[in-house]
């Protein structure tokens, strides 16, 4: 069966599944969790239980068939993250890679890129601005240990972030840095 999520009435600009032992999956896995950003400036996180929705199923059918509108298995997991101030360009969640939480980048058309953790299933998400760029922030992505975070913005570079030791975020490179200074020696 299609399954389809009502998000946005604006329309829908980026997708990610949680990975696999994110925070709040239980053992069997059957918990699965996806996280959008949307034209109407928000990121949101949906769940889904296939164990709940098998026993909800099985009742159903016990008792009298009954209509299911589509999408019904997911459901909006917590308040919407509001943060940004123009339509939300892409959203990545995190490897879960020795990350003691949740952990989503977002970027938007308004400049900035965000990090937003959850550190308890459940929890609230708490939001902090990555950077300003001044200029629309395209599309961000996680190396595959979740540590640095590239960006990608309406510059002709990608800039790539690491959280230092206070939990602060810090520019660690240009990509374009390196072939700048290969070239530098080349012709010298």
């Amino acid at each position: 069966a299609v399954e389809t999520i009502s998000v946005s009435g604006m329309g829908v600009n980026s997708v990610d599944w949680a990975p696999h032992g994110h925070l709040g999956q239980n053992v069997s896995g059957s918990i699965q969790r996806i996280v959008t950003g949307s034209c109407d400036n928000a990121v949101r996180v949906f769940v889904r239980d296939a164990n709940q929705q098998q026993s909800q199923q099985q009742q159903q059918q016990q008792q009298q068939p009954q209509q299911q509108e589509p999408g019904a298995q997911w459901v909006q997991d917590g308040d919407s993250i509001v943060g940004h101030k123009d339509w939300v360009r892409s959203v990545a969640w995190a490897p879960t890679t020795g990350l003691p939480c949740n952990a989503i980048a977002s970027s938007s058309e308004d400049g900035t890129a965000q990090i937003h953790t959850q550190k308890a299933a459940g929890g609230k998400w708490e939001s902090r601005v990555l950077n300003n760029f001044e200029v629309p922030v395209w599309t961000v992505n996680w190396s595959l240990t979740g540590n640095i975070l590239a960006v990608a913005a309406g510059t002709s570079d990608i800039s790539l972030w690491k959280e230092n030791l206070e939990g602060q975020w810090e520019r660690v490179s240009k990509v374009d840095e390196g072939a700048a200074a290969i070239a530098a020696r080349q012709t010298s």
